[in-house]
């Protein structure tokens, strides 16, 4: 039997919890189930209410779908993209209103975990880095053998802030003209072999900003940072609240836009002068919240959260 790679440690816990206003009654939708360690929490404090919850890894949904019947049965699992989940809960379940929404946004810990996955430069797997193994046939190793040059310079300089983009690109260029690039650890030789040894030398892998602009490119994760929240946005009910945990500074800055232009009064359009408009929603924090000391401590992983959280109020 295949190992499996359920170790999980929901970040900032019970600062969501705090801020997420829940009643016994909510609906509540977790829009990254992951391994249920944030759901487990939403569902023991709706017994009147209802628990939906999307995933895009099959096997996040199998194990939760265990570990959440052991606390209650009022709640409903599928797969999909986060941003496809508004219209499922719409069309399938006839849901167009929540209290509460929660993104945990990237990465679980057993998908980093998990060596056939390809996610970690830690180990030697294929290259594959898709969340969804069923839906997504695009492949790290696509990405990285067939997409253009200028495309993963891109990537690595907006997703990452890879200094170092130009010639890393140029050296996965070199090689895959040699023979295609197929695991995680000839990727990371070859970055290696383009950034100055200095850089070898620092507390950060060569690695890891590349391996996230790949990862951001398999699983179009802006995209669905951008088509997604809003719609996320748009379900809540008044007085309702949606929270993003965020893991790197792109993706935070990609939430706090979205949240000002929800939160401005402004409507801003370099072709036409300022206009006002109506604001429904609110900021919960003026600033995003980050882990405790202790939590990092525990859980070193939780180091670069960020959570913001935003209120629906008319």
């Amino acid at each position: 039997m295949a190992k499996e790679y359920n170790e999980h440690f929901p970040v900032m816990k019970d600062e969501v919890i705090s801020l997420a206003n829940i009643k016994s009654d909510s609906i509540v939708v977790d829009m990254t189930l992951g391994r249920a360690g944030h759901s487990s929490e939403f569902l023991k404090l709706i017994p009147n209410g209802h628990l939906y919850a999307v995933d895009q890894d099959i096997n996040a949904i199998s194990y939760s779908q265990r570990a959440l019947k052991e606390i209650a049965d009022n709640f409903t699992l599928f797969q999909a993209k986060f941003s496809q989940a508004p219209i499922i809960l719409n069309d399938t379940y006839n849901v167009n209103g929540a209290d509460f929404i929660f993104y945990d946004l990237g990465v679980s810990s057993p998908q980093f975990d998990d060596p056939g996955r390809g996610f970690s430069y830690r180990y030697n797997s294929p290259l594959d880095m898709r969340m969804d193994q069923i839906n997504n046939m695009t492949t790290a190793s696509e990405v990285v053998n067939r997409y253009e040059p200028s495309v993963l310079i891109k990537a690595l300089y907006e997703y990452a802030d890879e200094k170092y983009a130009k010639q890393i690109v140029k050296n996965i260029v070199k090689h895959r003209k040699i023979k295609p690039i197929k695991t995680t650890f000839e990727l990371v030789d070859i970055i290696k072999e383009a950034v100055p040894l200095k850089e070898q030398h620092k507390d950060k892998h060569p690695a890891k900003k590349t391996f996230l602009a790949i990862r951001y490119l398999v699983n179009k994760e802006e995209d669905e940072i951008l088509c997604g929240i809003p719609e996320g946005i748009r379900l809540l009910n008044s007085k309702g609240r949606l929270a993003v945990l965020t893991f790197n500074s792109y993706e935070d800055g990609l939430v706090k836009r979205l949240f000002k232009r929800f939160t401005s009064s402004i409507c801003n359009n370099k072709y036409l002068p300022p206009e006002k408009k109506d604001i429904d929603f609110k900021l919960v924090l003026k600033k995003p919240l980050e882990p405790s000391e202790k939590e990092i401590e525990l859980n070193h992983r939780s180091k670069p959260a960020k959570l913001r959280v935003i209120e629906r109020i008319n």
